[in-house]
């Protein structure tokens, strides 16, 4: 068999490292769900437990929940499933409730589990077979959104995209049961100079929410009011390397917030590759030092959002395409104090 998709990777608190990995030949496919131990080390040991319920065509989504006792993703390509972090195996799939998405994004608060799903909407279960909410956003947007868990709402971007204009769009949404489901702001970009941005990232503490579009990072205040914005690439570069804002990683103690940027296509002839972590402070929207990432100016890459461990180290991952059309995944690490 050959490797076909990779899912994203997320890490626990003790340095554990999570992924999934999905296989076929002309006969067979299966999937491997892995763990990665001691992987700030020269010599990390990789533990897998094979599940074909798992396996995807495409690069499937992961998370982790605070407990770090449980994995979601998207199974069977439509539906939400659950995975112990500690034994690897499939603890509960939703295989009745079609409604996930290949790039749902889950999100967790010790009470359900939350996604959108590929018709816009808003659901909530609590890890097994309870349907806690199902709400239609109709906001077309998309599936990427963060979670507020002390003030139970949710932020979503949206990008309009016409021949002459990108505007971003960012909206918040209540979903306390008793309040009900409905929009409590939303900000307006009309700089944006991308076809793609980051997911939001709610410093819970705080209630600001970030957010990247190239060329600039924003941060939006709980009342939906911009705080600041910060240029992080320049328009010539965007041009010239076809860049895009991939996802952003935030560290709510060091308060430095790592932004991914990478060229959006390889296959074009007239674009050279490019991939950087853009890093900006938290508070008051300084950008620092990037760190540079060394790849092939012609590789054909996806690269992952940022994986923080501690405020020590900075882990990328990124899948890279060969001639024999397999998925190869790539994790390197970086001191988060880059200078």
């Amino acid at each position: 068999m050959i490797n076909k998709a990779v899912s994203n990777i997320v890490s626990n608190n003790n340095g554990q490292v999570f992924f999934i990995s999905s296989w076929a030949n002309d006969s067979s496919y299966s999937a491997k769900v892995c763990r990665l131990l001691m992987i700030q080390t020269t010599n990390p040991l990789q533990e897998c437990v094979e599940n074909a319920l798992l396996y995807s065509k495409f690069n499937n989504p992961l998370a982790i929940n605070d407990a770090a006792i449980y994995l979601f993703t998207t199974a069977l390509e439509q539906s939400s499933a659950v995975i112990n972090t500690t034994s690897l195996q499939l603890v509960w799939i939703d295989r009745q409730w079609i409604g996930a998405a290949n790039d749902s994004a889950y999100n967790s608060d010790g009470t359900g589990i939350y996604w959108i799903g590929n018709d816009d909407h808003f659901r909530k279960v609590d890890g097994r077979d309870k349907k806690l909410l199902d709400e239609n956003m109709n906001s077309g947007g998309s599936r990427h959104y963060a979670f507020d868990r002390f003030q139970a709402f949710i932020v979503q971007p949206w990008l309009n995209i016409s021949e002459t204009t990108k505007t971003l769009v960012v909206s918040a949404w209540n979903v306390l049961p008793s309040v009900g489901f409905n929009l409590i702001w939303q900000w307006t970009n009309y700089r944006a100079n991308s076809i793609r941005c980051t997911q939001p990232v709610i410093d819970d503490r705080i209630g600001v929410t970030y957010i990247g579009a190239l060329p600039y990072l924003n941060a939006i205040n709980i009342n939906g009011r911009l705080l600041w914005q910060a240029r992080i690439t320049a328009d010539e570069e965007i041009d010239r390397f076809n860049l895009i804002s991939n996802c952003l990683a935030l560290n709510t103690e060091t308060k430095i917030i790592y932004v991914l940027i990478s060229s959006l296509s390889t296959n074009q002839p007239e674009y050279l590759s490019n991939l950087f972590i853009a890093r900006i402070r938290a508070d008051v929207g300084m950008v620092l030092t990037r760190i540079n990432v060394d790849v092939s100016l012609k590789s054909s890459i996806l690269a992952q959002c940022p994986i923080l461990l501690d405020n020590d180290m900075l882990f990328l991952a990124w899948l890279a395409s060969t001639d024999s059309d397999t998925t190869q995944l790539s994790i390197n690490g970086y001191p988060q104090s880059f200078a």
